[in-house]
């Protein structure tokens, strides 16, 4: 059996994701815009749950044969850069994380310390969740894998300094085109002089 990433699961996280809004409108007063910003990472970290943590197999014929004939400690690579440069998952665990770093400052006021803070704990408690399942299972589904942290990390501090590019094209846009703005990109604006 396999516990996946599917329509239950999706809407269980929807569910938690309406109860977090609406305590962040009425116990927060949070406004519609940053309610948006917040649903879009919210989403956002949805997926990285899909495709980091799913499927699970549990008691299936599988799962058996693999606690058979692995030693759990085959899954686990605690080496840094034993890896292949060429190797797409490589390019996938940099980008899994270029959007935390890009959506981050929307919600919170972080420095680039904080950032980091953030995006490590945010790397490493994927990696520990991993862990604990493949513990929980007796046998490792996934690899874990300390270079899929400093990737992630990596990621992290490429989705800032995008946002940082983005920030400073978005400026010079708005001034030099004189453009209305509308709340939506007042948010952005406010969000971008507060980096």
């Amino acid at each position: 059996m396999l516990i996946d990433f599917d329509l239950s699961t999706a809407l269980l996280g929807i569910v938690l994701l309406l109860l977090i809004l609406f305590y962040l409108r009425n116990k927060k007063d949070k406004d519609l815009l940053y309610l948006f910003f917040f649903s879009v990472f919210y989403l956002y970290l949805l997926g990285v749950l899909k495709y980091t943590i799913f499927p699970i197999p549990i008691g299936s014929g599988m799962a058996e044969i693999m606690q058979r004939e692995l030693k759990f400690s085959s899954g686990i690579n605690l080496i840094p850069f034993d890896i292949n440069i060429v190797n797409e998952q490589v390019l996938y665990n940099i980008l899994l994380t270029v959007p935390f770093g890009f959506g981050l400052p929307f919600l919170l006021n972080v420095t680039k310390k904080r950032l980091m803070i953030y995006g490590v704990s945010f790397c490493v408690v994927i990696e520990s969740l991993q862990l604990m399942i493949s513990l929980f299972l007796g046998f490792p589904y996934r690899t874990i894998d300390i270079n899929d942290v400093i990737l992630n990390v990596f990621g992290v501090i490429l989705g800032f300094m995008v946002f940082k590019v983005f920030g400073f094209l978005f400026k010079k846009m708005v001034n030099n085109l004189d453009i209305k703005k509308s709340p939506f990109l007042k948010y952005i604006e406010i969000t971008i002089n507060k980096h």
